[in-house]
C-alpha cells in the first residue's frame, strides 16, 4: 500500500504526497490495518489485549469490528462520541465507526463529565457511547443526542450489547474516499481552550508508513504499550494505529502505580514502550519494581520537551534508548523525530522521511541555521478545526501547519525545542521563556518538575514566577535559593522569579502533558510560597 521514500531525505523540500504513499483513493483505513494484515499472514496473530487478559487475533478483531459496523444505524458521515476510556472497547468501537463510514469524536480517558459535556456540546453528534452514560445524562441535561450505554462488565459482546443486539441495519456501500473525514481529535488544552482537529482516513496510513516503517522499524508481532491513553493523539497513534498497521500486538493497561506497570511490562512481553516524559521519569524512579528483567528495546517520548538528564538516566538505568518526537493533534503522528542512529541530546529529532518542514520568523523561511516557528506539511496533517474558521486560516496555510512552537536549527538540520510562541511574556520589557526558567530549575536536583508563568509584584508589576514539585525530605528553602540561582545564571536576574510555589503536583492536561493555563492560580491555591 506504500510506495518507495528514497526519493525524500531528512529535510525534504515537499512532502510525500498520498499518491506518493500508495495511498488509496478509495480508502477504508480499516481495510489498511486489519485487512491488509489478514492478507499477508497475520490473521492468527494477536492484535490486542487487556494486560492480563484474553487475546483477539487480526481475525477476531476484524470480525467483531465488521459485525458492529453492520449495526451503526446512523447515516454516513455523522459524528459519533466516544466517551469510553482507555480501553478495548474504545478501540473496537472506534475502528468500527470508521468502517461504517462515520466519524469518531474520542473523549479524553481523563475528562471530567463536564469536559466531556462540552465536547458533546461542541461536536453536536448525531449518538454518544459512554461508560458512564447515566451520570453522563445528569451533566447533560437536555437529550443533546442518541445516548448508548456500553457496560462495563462481562466479555466483549456483553459489554456492547446495546450495539451488537441490534439488527443489520447497515450494508458497505457508496463511495469511499482516502480524504472522508475519518475522526476527530480535540487538542489538549495546553495553553487555552480545546479545539477539533479534522483528520482524514488518508492520515492514518501516511503517518504509520512514514513512522511506524522508516523510523521506528516496528516489526510483525512485536508487543507495544503505550502510557497515553487511546483517546488522544499519541496514544491513538501509538496505542492503535501504528501497532496495527505494523501487525503488533497492542497491550492495553488501566493501571497507573509503576510496580503495576512494571508488572504489566514483564508479564505480558512488551518490546515497545510509548509516553510523555512524567510517564517515563516515573516508571525509572522505580526501576527496582521491574523484578525478573523485561524483553524492552526501545521507548519514544512526546506531547512535551524531553529533559536530556532524564533520557540520560533512563538510557542508562534501563540499557535501552529513549527516544524524542514531536507532534500534536493537528499533525497526528511524530513529524520530526529522532531515531537510535540519528539523535542529539536535547533534541526532538529531524524532520522524517515524507514530511516537509521549515522554521518561519517574522515572515520568512529561515535558511540553515536558525530559530523560527516550526511549520509542517505532511500527508498525514489534519485539514482545519471543526467550527473554526479563523483558527483554521491562522494555522493551517499554504500546506503547512503552523505548531506554536519555536526551535533552533543546528548546521545538521536537528531541531531543539525553545517554547511556544503563546507562552512567551515580558518582564522588565524583556521576553521571558518559560521553557528556559523551568529547564535552569530542573539543574537543582531536588526538583522533580516545574512551571514558570507570569505572574504581579508590588504596584502590579509584571514579574516571574514558578511552582515546582520536590523531592520527599528536600529542604524548600534551601531549593529555592538554588533554583532562583540557576535562573539567574542562565537566564538573567529579570527573569528570577519573585515568588517560588511548592506543590505536590504540577496541572497537566488529559494527555499527561504541563497545562499552563491556570498554572498560576493551581500554584496560589495549592502551594506554599518561598
Amino acid at each position: 500500500m506504500t510506495g518507495s521514500l528514497g526519493g525524500w531525505a531528512w529535510n525534504g523540500l515537499r512532502p510525500a504526497s498520498a499518491d506518493d504513499l500508495g495511498i488509496p483513493a478509495d480508502l477504508d483505513a480499516t481495510t489498511a490495518l486489519l485487512t491488509r494484515n489478514i492478507a499477508r499472514g497475520l490473521g492468527d496473530a494477536v492484535a490486542l489485549r487487556n494486560a492480563g487478559g484474553p487475546a483477539l487475533t487480526y481475525r477476531q478483531l476484524d470480525g467483531l469490528v465488521n459485525a458492529l459496523a453492520l449495526r451503526l444505524p446512523w447515516p454516513r458521515t455523522s459524528r459519533i462520541v466516544l466517551h469510553l476510556g482507555h480501553s478495548v472497547d474504545f478501540v473496537l468501537c472506534f475502528l468500527a465507526v470508521l468502517r461504517a463510514g462515520l466519524v469518531a469524536v474520542p473523549v479524553p480517558s481523563t475528562a471530567s463529565l463536564r469536559d466531556a459535556a462540552d465536547i458533546i456540546e461542541d461536536a453536536e453528534p448525531t449518538a454518544v457511547l459512554s461508560g458512564q452514560a447515566d451520570h453522563l445524562q445528569r451533566v447533560l441535561g437536555t437529550e443533546v443526542a442518541e445516548l448508548v450505554r456500553v457496560s462495563r462488565d462481562g466479555d466483549i459482546q456483553t459489554r456492547l450489547a446495546a450495539l451488537y443486539d441490534r439488527p443489520e441495519s447497515r450494508h458497505r456501500q457508496g463511495e469511499r474516499h482516502r480524504t472522508d473525514d475519518a475522526y476527530w481529535l480535540y487538542t489538549s488544552g495546553t495553553s487555552g481552550p480545546p479545539k477539533a482537529a479534522r483528520h482524514r482516513h488518508q492520515d492514518i496510513p501516511a503517518a504509520a508508513s512514514m513512522w511506524a516503517d522508516h523510523v521506528v522499524g516496528l516489526r510483525p508481532r512485536e508487543r507495544c504499550l503505550s502510557f497515553s491513553p487511546v483517546t488522544h493523539s499519541y496514544g491513538l497513534a501509538t496505542g492503535c494505529f501504528l501497532p496495527l498497521w505494523s501487525g503488533c500486538e497492542i497491550v492495553i493497561t488501566a493501571v497507573t502505580h509503576p510496580g503495576a506497570l512494571w508488572q504489566a511490562i514483564r508479564d505480558s512481553g512488551v518490546n515497545r514502550l510509548f509516553g510523555v516524559p512524567r510517564h517515563f521519569a516515573s516508571l525509572v524512579e522505580d526501576a527496582g519494581l521491574a523484578g525478573g528483567g523485561h524483553q524492552l528495546t526501545s521507548a519514544h517520548s512526546s506531547g512535551e520537551q524531553l529533559p536530556p538528564q532524564l533520557q540520560e538516566r533512563f538510557e542508562a538505568v534501563l540499557g535501552i534508548p529513549l527516544l524524542d518526537g514531536m507532534g500534536s493533534s493537528e499533525l497526528f503522528s511524530n513529524p520530526i523525530s529522532s531515531t537510535v542512529t540519528e539523535r542529539r541530546a536535547g533534541s526532538s529529532g529531524r524532520p522524517i522521511p515524507g514530511v516537509a518542514a521549515r522554521l518561519v520568523a517574522e515572515g520568512q523561511v529561515i535558511v540553515g541555521p536558525g530559530r523560527g516557528e516550526l511549520e509542517v506539511a505532511s500527508a498525514a496533517n489534519a485539514i482545519g478545526y471543526w467550527n473554526r474558521p479563523a483558527a483554521t486560516e491562522a494555522t493551517f496555510r499554504d500546506g503547512y501547519c503552523r505548531t506554536g512552537d519555536i526551535y533552533d536549527r543546528d548546521s545538521d538540520g536537528f531541531l531543539f525545542h525553545v517554547g511556544r510562541s503563546s507562552s512567551r511574556f515580558k518582564v522588565f520589557g524583556e521576553f521571558v521563556d518559560p521553557t528556559r526558567l523551568e529547564s535552569a530549575a530542573l539543574t537543582v536536583i531536588e526538583v522533580i518538575d516545574a512551571v514558570a508563568f507570569e505572574s504581579q509584584a508590588e504596584h502590579g508589576i509584571h514579574a516571574c514566577a514558578m511552582a515546582v514539585v520536590l523531592e520527599d525530605g528536600a529542604d524548600a528553602d534551601a531549593v529555592a535559593r538554588a533554583v532562583r540561582a540557576a535562573c539567574a545564571d542562565t537566564v538573567g536576574h529579570f527573569a528570577v522569579p519573585r515568588k517560588l510555589y511548592v506543590v505536590a503536583a504540577l496541572p497537566t492536561t488529559h494527555s499527561g502533558k504541563l497545562r499552563r493555563a491556570g498554572a498560576r492560580e493551581h500554584a496560589e491555591a495549592n502551594g506554599r510560597s518561598h
